[in-house]
């Protein structure tokens, strides 16, 4: 029998990245047992399969930020434990948030102890107190990790480089959409999701539907998004979704923009997604490159726009947009589109299946190996 233990501080709910690995694991290894202790960032909901076993830790001050050292002591304290009863072989990590009660753990396991560190975020240059000393712990325990991996082969360079860690020991695994559903899951499209489908049946009729999906932030192209949308270039409504009400509305009265240019959608579960994305006509995906992390972006939107055959509108500032966007010949960049025939001739873009179906696969036999050589 196959174990494995993963860790992590997340909402699993809607974590595409680890939900895939749990299934291709699960695919490759139907035998592998799966220990995961989680800080929950929300009820957990939906089921992984008996062979996965989730460890909730809570935590009293969970949610007071002026406690958050004694919610670190007792995430700790509650997390040895839980390692020292399950006594584990193989640690999956996934991200800083946790990686306190694994490097203790380490200090007395030594080399018999192996680490994968998944890395899904580099620290930006802004960061506060708090993060940088959770990023100068994550940098401790990726040099005492066997297998680092980065969400893109841009991250990899730059965090072997930055931190002095050797290129053998890093790779990456791209936020794919691998399955239709990466949840084990048999309910179906939410009421709410209906409701919102039904408004872009309706809109499409007479319009083109772009999608902006998550946070309407500086460095997520905010001014450029409402530079374009006053621009009017063709009979189009833009689709905001991954916000709250406020945000949008803070967003429209900020650049005095006409709300009736917009859909707002609000949250869209996780399980309903790609339901939205098979309506919508094209995509606008931006990272402003003023920090490293959102410079070296991996967006699984970028991903799933390809999965639907989707063109997606990027700024050209950012170079891993740019250059993914330039070798599959799959969008075009949001400052060179200024007249109502650049946006048509974006909406008449086909994106080749074989793109995606090749990284699927590639990524899949990547990631195996990883485990094969770890197991």
């Amino acid at each position: 029998m196959k174990n494995i233990l993963f860790i992590a501080k997340t909402n699993l709910n809607n974590d595409g990245r680890i939900l895939n690995q749990i299934k291709i694991l699960k695919e490759r290894f139907p035998e592998i047992v799966i220990d995961f202790l989680l800080l929950e960032d929300s009820p957990t909901t939906i089921s992984l399969g008996t062979n996965v076993k989730i460890y909730p830790i809570s935590t009293l001050f969970r949610n007071n930020s002026l406690l958050r050292f004694l919610t670190v002591l007792e995430f700790t304290i509650k997390t040895l434990v839980k390692l020292i009863k399950i006594k584990p072989k193989q640690i999956h990590v996934q991200d800083s948030a946790v990686v306190l009660p694994i490097l203790i753990y380490k200090y007395f396991k030594g080399s018999q102890l192996k680490l994968i560190y998944d890395d899904h975020e580099i620290p930006n240059e802004n960061e506060n107190f708090q993060y940088q000393i959770f990023s100068f712990l994550e940098v401790k325990l990726m040099k005492q990790s066997t297998l680092i991996i980065e969400a893109n082969s841009e991250r990899a360079s730059v965090v072997s480089k930055i931190y002095g860690i050797s290129k053998e020991k890093i790779n990456y695994f791209l936020n794919l959409p691998y399955y239709e559903n990466s949840q084990d899951s048999s309910t179906g499209i939410s009421d709410a999701t209906t409701r919102l489908i039904s408004e872009i049946e309706i809109a499409s009729k007479e319009k083109k539907i772009i999608m902006h999906q998550g946070s309407l932030e500086v460095e997520r192209g905010r001014e450029k998004l409402a530079a374009f949308a006053k621009k009017r270039l063709s009979n189009f409504k833009i689709l905001i979704i991954g916000v709250n009400e406020k945000v949008f509305s803070d967003f429209i009265f900020e650049y005095n923009l006409d709300v009736n240019l917009f859909i707002y959608g609000g949250y869209v579960d996780y399980k309903d997604l790609n339901y939205v994305w098979e309506k919508v006509d094209a995509s606008i995906i931006m990272y402003l490159p003023t920090y490293i992390n959102n410079k070296l972006c991996a967006p699984n939107r970028f991903y799933i726009s390809l999965k639907n055959n989707v063109p997606i509108i990027v700024n050209e500032d950012n170079p891993v947009l740019n250059k993914m966007v330039k070798e599959m010949n799959c969008g075009r960049f949001i400052e060179e589109i200024k007249s109502k025939d650049n946006l048509e001739k974006l909406f008449k873009i086909s994106i080749s299946e074989n793109v995606l179906e090749s990284l699927i696969t590639s990524e899949k036999t990547k990631f195996i190996k990883y485990y094969e050589n770890l197991l």
